[in-house]
C-alpha cells in the first residue's frame, strides 16, 4: 500500500517542532478537535462556530484544558485564515 502523504519531513529540530496547526470550521461542540488535541500532533489556532451555545462548550473546554485555548469566530463567511 502506499501512502497518500508522508510526514517524514516533520522533525523534532523543524521549525513546527512536529505539531501540525489546525483551523477548526463548523466547529460544533469541539469532537474531532478534542480527538486532536488526545491524539497529539496537531494545534488549533482558530475555531469557528455559529451558535452561541456550542461557543460556550468550546470555551468550557478550553478552560478545563481539554481543547487548545484559540479565538473563537462566529461566521465562516467572513473568517479570513489570511492572518495565521
Amino acid at each position: 500500500m502506499v501512502p497518500l502523504f508522508s510526514l517524514s519531513f516533520l522533525e523534532a529540530n523543524d521549525n513546527v517542532m512536529g505539531i501540525l496547526t489546525v483551523v477548526s470550521l463548523f466547529s460544533g461542540c469541539g469532537g474531532l478537535d478534542f480527538g486532536s488535541h488526545l491524539a497529539g500532533g496537531f494545534r488549533t489556532i482558530a475555531y469557528c462556530e455559529a451558535l452561541p451555545y456550542r461557543q460556550a462548550i468550546l470555551m468550557s473546554l478550553m478552560q478545563r484544558g481539554a481543547l487548545d485555548t484559540a479565538p473563537i469566530h462566529d461566521d465562516v463567511k467572513t473568517f479570513d485564515a489570511r492572518g495565521f
